[in-house]
């Protein structure tokens, strides 16, 4: 008999443990984002300023919720809004300074985290994980064979 393994079951727990975590950590580091925010910011900063619709689409969220995100960061002066040129209904998302500021603080505390992950691990085991975790995003979200 083959061993029933339970992958769901462990990716499912160390999505929540780990983010459980970062959202103490974030709260310890006084960060006033929470994770979820953080990428949005750092989606911005490497490439925004993005419409809300391209926010949702890489990151995999619905739009209503990229709503939500946005209206939150916006309130907090992190990010700032613009009307489309091409289309009024529209509306372009842009990392404000004080967003850079607030994601700065973040990637530290996100470096310690992923340091911490890393404990106990060889290089190799760490590469295996990267390769096995990209390789999952990829399947699942109907991308081709590029990585992330």
């Amino acid at each position: 008999m083959t061993k029933e393994r339970k992958l769901i079951y462990l990716i499912s727990t160390a999505q929540h443990l780990i983010k459980n975590e970062m959202i103490g950590r974030f709260k310890h580091g006084g960060l006033a984002i929470t994770p979820t925010h953080s990428t949005i910011l750092f989606l911005l900063e490497k490439d925004g300023p993005l419409q809300m619709s391209e926010i949702g689409k890489t990151l995999y969220i619905e739009n209503s919720t990229v709503t939500g995100l946005i209206d939150r960061l916006e309130a907090k002066g992190f990010v700032s809004r613009l009307p489309a040129e091409e289309d009024r209904r529209k509306w372009i998302i842009a990392i404000t300074e004080r967003g850079r500021d607030e994601i700065d603080a973040a990637r530290n505390v996100i470096r310690l985290l992923n340091s911490d992950i890393g404990k106990g691990y060889s290089q190799k085991e760490l590469d295996t994980l990267e390769n096995i975790l990209c390789g999952l995003i990829v399947r699942f979200s109907g991308q081709e064979e590029s990585t992330p």
